[in-house]
């Protein structure tokens, strides 16, 4: 996995049928949930992948880690990465409200 990101693959592409056979689940963070890949996960998440992106049935990466078969360890990495995400989106957001507030006070 590490090689394909060096290369330039997105951590967050898509699988397919034509790219991975019939087994699909969505992204390569999805896919390592499921077939219980902790440090597959880890890996991924580390390097951003995100948990909000749905699978082919509709399900994210926040809601599979909430069903009873997937590992502990897996779960908490997953939920700490979308509070993180959380977190880091409502600072964006906050620099840019902050940003478009001392622009509007420059033109004046």
């Amino acid at each position: 996995m590490a090689r394909a990101l060096e290369l330039g693959a997105n951590v967050n592409e898509r699988d397919s049928i034509q790219t991975m056979g019939w087994e699909c689940y969505g992204t390569p963070l999805l896919r390592g949930i499921v077939t219980r890949k902790t440090e597959a996960v880890r890996f991924l998440l580390e390097r951003g992948a995100d948990t909000t992106t749905e699978r082919f049935k509709g399900e994210n990466a926040i809601e599979m880690v909430k069903k009873k078969w997937v590992a502990n360890e897996i779960r908490k990495m997953v939920e700490e990465a979308s509070v993180e995400s959380k977190f880091t989106e409502t600072e964006k957001e906050r620099g840019v409200e902050e940003r478009e507030h001392l622009q509007g006070s420059l033109d004046v």
